[in-house]
């Protein structure tokens, strides 16, 4: 067994077993990381729980990265792309993504569909149908005035949908886009829950 030693001037505060590390008075790191093990990582278990009975307090995940979005009909259709940028930042089960398309369609036929999210819906509320919404911050070249995508049920796909101010009122289809001779252009970002 391998024993290690601290030596200080003054270890007031400091209590070592050979199963943990107590510090009093906080921890300083000049360099370098703090590493968790898989199901690990930050337990803000002492603070209050808002009178929730079974919350986790546990942060186990950090994460940016990029993904490519898509866009597809749920019927049929061709698509082609002179842009596709994403990139997210996932915070426990909270996943930020945002998101630029550049594209154009031949033969398109039905609901829009924004896809090849960074990772799957989880579930939001009781029920596996609570949905998300990703809030489009431009879109160019498509006729639907109040447009969104919509996350259900679990899946790792959102259908276009236009809104009335406080729901969903029609599904936005391959006929809403308008063909003017140029490229459709779609940049947005939202928020969604993973598993």
């Amino acid at each position: 067994m391998t024993r290690s030693k601290i030596r200080t001037s003054g270890a007031e505060g400091l209590t070592l077993s050979s199963t943990s590390l107590t510090i009093a008075n906080g921890l300083t790191l000049t360099d370098g990381d703090i590493a968790f093990a898989d199901g690990h990582g930050l337990s803000f278990a002492a603070t209050s729980d808002a009178g929730v009975s079974t919350p986790n307090e546990l942060l186990d995940d950090y994460e940016e990265g990029t993904w490519t979005p898509t866009i597809s009909f749920n019927t049929s259709g061709t698509v082609s792309y002179s842009r596709q940028d994403g990139s997210y930042t996932k915070v426990g089960r909270m996943i930020l993504i945002e998101f630029a398309l550049i594209f154009d369609v031949s033969s398109a036929n039905g609901i829009i569909v924004l896809g090849g999210f960074p990772f799957a819906q989880g579930v939001v509320g009781p029920t596996n149908n609570d949905r998300s919404v990703l809030n489009l911050g431009y879109i160019d070249n498509i006729n639907a005035d109040d447009f969104s995508f919509l996350m259900t049920g679990g899946g790792s796909t959102a259908n276009a949908y236009r809104y009335n101010g406080t729901q969903k009122t029609d599904s936005v289809t391959h006929s809403q886009l308008i063909n003017d001779g140029g490229l459709f252009n779609i940049h947005g970002s939202g928020v969604y829950k993973t598993s």
